[in-house]
C-alpha cells in the first residue's frame, strides 16, 4: 500500500471536518453557539490545512545544494516546529538534510524560520 501524501491525508480530513462541522451546526441552539462552532471548526481546519501545506512543501528537498559550501547533501531527519497564524499554533515537521561534503546540517526548506519553539 503507497504512502498517502499531505494532500491525501487532508481530503480524508475534510471529509470527516464536513461530518461534524454538519454535527455541531445542527445541535446548535442558537446563532451564538452557531457561529461559536463556525469560527472553532474553520480554525481546526485551517491549521490542518497549514500543516498539510507546510509539510508538503517541506519534503522537496533533493538535488538541494548546501547553502554553505554548494555541496550535494542528503536527507537527515526531521524537525518539529511551531507557526503562530491567524488561524492559531500550526505543529509540523520539515525535512532537515546534511552535506556530504562540509557536515552542514540544515533544513533546506525556510519554511517554519519564524517558529516559537523547535519541538
Amino acid at each position: 500500500m503507497a504512502k498517502k501524501d499531505k494532500w491525501e491525508e487532508l481530503e480524508e480530513y475534510l471529509n470527516s471536518w464536513l461530518a461534524q462541522a454538519k454535527g455541531c451546526l445542527e445541535e446548535a441552539e442558537d446563532i451564538n453557539e452557531m457561529e461559536r462552532a463556525i469560527l472553532e471548526m474553520t480554525r481546526k481546519l485551517g491549521r490542518r490545512m497549514f500543516r498539510a501545506a507546510l509539510e508538503s512543501k517541506g519534503e522537496q528537498v533533493e538535488g538541494r545544494e548546501c547553502h554553505a559550501c554548494g555541496g550535494e547533501t542528503k536527507r537527515n531527519g526531521r524537525d518539529g516546529r511551531k507557526l503562530v497564524t491567524l488561524v492559531g499554533e500550526v505543529e509540523f515537521e520539515r525535512q532537515r538534510v546534511r552535506c556530504k561534503e562540509c557536515g552542514e546540517d540544515f533544513s533546506p526548506s525556510r519554511l517554519g524560520d519564524r517558529a516559537l519553539t523547535e519541538g
